[in-house]
């Protein structure tokens, strides 16, 4: 049903008018910022457009066989296409999913079946750097399969800009002479990465970010437990898109934003003891993900610190310290903009560094040599 799709009301009326005045183009781009619903849309797109028993204000009825073979990835007339392992096998086989590995088989499955849970979810298969040709091969193939009239086949390329040059190019054939009754649907958050000619064959919908209201609404809804405090933190650190909490660890946030910040503190006032403790708090577990999330704190910080010193006070994401940040920007004159240049680098550079300690130490005493003077 639409009330499925957070927020995105522009485009919840573009899909609901396209059925109903049955001017359905062979292909659509949906693109905005990850983490903002256009697979979820997409997923919804293809119920509305084979649903048994379709609403022309609701949508998609969500009990029909079609509609739930579509949520659980099982329908014939739906298929979902995404980025796998490669395999050496991979141009061997009639079905794409067969050359794979049997662990990869099953965590791809494992994936399929989280989303069909939440279309929120974000698929994670380790090593699955981009979509493959056969992908995009079979996909042709099932395209000129005849259908039942009323039926449409849909084909969803979850993160298209994940195609490679030759995958790209083997789309384009199909999107230069589509079958009929088959719609093909690309999500992407780098619009700009597709071929010119990928884009001038597509209809483009524009997915906007979240609202707050948005963002708290789900939060609540996946999490009952969660508390206000911690859901209006969260919309604020998401900055309109869901993916953050796909991608980054969000449990004991705050014990962990306590650690940063005390590690930062601890390191200005030259107590070296109860920094190490602190940074190893933070490193101890070696996840990855929890360090990708300390430095994001970090970039935070230092984002309402330049909002204090720019008189920007109502445009503060760590609200609830807003006392803490209007002290630090009154007791020090930091160079923002080449610590936050630095942090972001560094989180880009996480999943390639074995020693996450001997990192965080090297940045955090690379951000006190930016924090050059006490301000009076």
């Amino acid at each position: 049903m639409l009330i499925n799709i957070i927020g995105q009301e522009k485009v919840k009326n573009f899909i609901k008018n396209i059925h109903i005045n049955e001017r359905l183009h062979h292909a659509y781009i949906f693109h905005g910022k990850k983490g903002v619903g256009k697979d979820a849309s997409a997923i919804e797109f293809a119920k509305i457009l084979n649903c048994d028993h379709l609403d022309n204000d609701l949508g998609a009825c969500d009990i029909c066989r079609t509609c739930t073979d579509i949520q659980r990835f099982q329908s014939r007339y739906v298929k979902f296409i995404t980025a796998l392992p490669v395999s050496k096998s991979e141009n061997d086989c009639e079905n794409v999913l067969n050359s794979l590995s049997v662990s990869d088989y099953e965590l791809y499955h494992a994936e399929l079946e989280k989303k069909s849970k939440d279309l929120y979810y974000k698929v994670n298969i380790p090593k699955a750097n981009n979509i493959r040709i056969d992908s995009i091969r079979q996909l042709i193939k099932e395209a000129f399969l005849t259908v039942e009239r009323k039926r449409k086949k849909v084909f969803i390329i979850s993160n298209c800009d994940m195609m490679k040059p030759e995958a790209s190019n083997s789309l384009l054939k199909i999107l230069e002479e589509p079958p009929p009754n088959t719609v093909i649907i690309l999500t992407t958050s780098r619009l700009y990465s597709l071929l010119p000619t990928i884009l001038g064959r597509c209809q483009k919908i524009k997915f906007d970010p979240l609202s707050k209201k948005n963002i708290i609404d789900y939060l609540k809804k996946i999490n009952p437990e969660i508390t206000n405090i911690e859901a209006e933190l969260y919309s604020q650190l998401a900055q309109g898109s869901l993916g953050i909490f796909q991608e980054l660890e969000i449990d004991n946030f705050l014990k962990l934003r306590d650690s940063v910040i005390n590690a930062l503190r601890n390191l200005l006032a030259r107590k070296y003891q109860e920094l190490n403790r602190e940074i190893y708090k933070i490193t101890a577990t070696k996840n990855k993900n929890i360090i990708k999330l300390a430095l994001l704190i970090l970039i935070i910080w230092f984002r309402d610190i330049n909002s204090f010193y720019c008189s920007e006070e109502d445009n503060f994401i760590f609200n609830d310290l807003s006392f803490n940040i209007k002290r630090f920007g009154k007791s020090f004159k930091a160079d923002v903009f080449k610590i936050i240049t630095n942090l972001e680098d560094t989180v880009r550079d996480v999943d390639f560094n074995l020693n996450p300690d001997l990192m965080f130490n090297k940045l955090l005493y690379e951000i006190k040599s930016n924090i050059v003077t006490f301000r009076n």
